[in-house]
């Protein structure tokens, strides 16, 4: 049974709705925006006030008991992708998300909230429709703020340049949409149990790159990465991703991650076993120049350290 139509995404149906009540028993709670794809709420997004500093550190923490909440669980599993915002610009001074637009994906400990400054150049007027007066009119009236219409603050909020519409923008493509719901979340088996990881956005903008050099007709390349940026996940995510590009022109794959130290074959192993993937030890060159021109005869994901 397929949920979702990746090879036609807009062969899905797509929603949008606010203040859904996710209820089991006697608790509830009520996102504010929510996106369901074929009717399953699959996003939301939550906003508040800009000049608010505790605004997302509380929706933060409101999160994370929501979500530790076991009858909220059902709503946890099914949430793929947040969207937090005050319609404030990054503060990079500050340790903590305090302002600015953040995502995440669920978690039943806490979420980790993250950045995200979009690398490309969209063409608005193409990709953002116009709405008439008598729709907006419609939708303001359908949520009882229909009193806000013609204030300054509402005029502003339009803009597509607003932080909260920025993110929206880059993570609500459909194109983008689609990766991110296929590719970009990894399940990871930690002490703690089974947690759910979200890509950084760099690791989406130079898995993207990566193809695009393919289909340039480039076969090699170097990714630079600095100190704790997520080389080992980055590299988890490009083999899903790559084994799937590669599938789809009848060609099978297999990869290698060569290290330099038996301490980073241990902890790479440890890594990719976690996210599932099955990984066979090689110890010495001979082996590795002996498996190199073995086929690729299997469809299952392999690493080989």
């Amino acid at each position: 049974m397929r949920l979702i139509d990746f090879d036609d995404f807009s062969n899905n149906t797509f929603n949008v709705v606010t203040e859904l009540t996710y209820k089991k028993d006697d608790d509830e709670f009520r996102p504010d925006i929510i996106l369901l794809i074929n009717g399953m709420p699959l996003v939301f997004i939550e906003v508040k006030k800009p000049n608010n500093q505790d605004g997302i550190l509380a929706e933060h923490k409101r999160i994370q008991t929501l979500f530790q909440n076991k009858k909220f669980r059902k709503f946890v599993n099914i949430t793929q992708l947040m969207v937090f915002s005050n319609n404030m610009e990054y503060d990079d001074s500050s340790p903590l998300p305090i302002e600015g637009a953040f995502y995440a994906t669920s978690s039943y400990q806490k979420p980790s909230f993250n950045y995200f400054r979009e690398e490309q150049q969209f063409d608005l007027n193409t990709l953002l429709s116009t709405i008439n007066d008598v729709n907006e009119t419609a939708v303001l009236k359908d949520n009882n703020l229909l009193s806000i219409k013609n204030s300054p603050e509402f005029s502003n909020n339009k803009s597509p340049e607003t932080p909260t519409n920025r993110i929206c923008t880059s993570l609500f493509q459909p194109d983008h949409l689609a990766f991110i719901l296929q590719y970009s979340i990894a399940y990871v088996k930690e002490r703690t149990g089974l947690q759910k990881h979200i890509m950084r956005y760099p690791q989406m903008f130079a898995t993207k790159a990566i193809e695009q050099k393919l289909e340039e007709g480039v076969n090699k390349g170097i990714i630079w990465h600095t100190q704790g940026s997520g080389k080992t996940a980055l590299a988890y995510y490009n083999v899903k991703y790559l084994a799937n590009y590669f599938q789809k022109k009848n060609v099978i794959t297999k990869f290698y991650f060569i290290v330099g130290r038996l301490d980073l074959l241990i902890q790479a192993s440890k890594e990719f076993k976690s996210r599932g993937l099955v990984v066979h030890n090689i110890s010495s060159r001979e082996a590795f120049a002996k498996d190199i021109k073995q086929p690729a005869a299997r469809l299952n994901i392999e690493w080989l350290l």
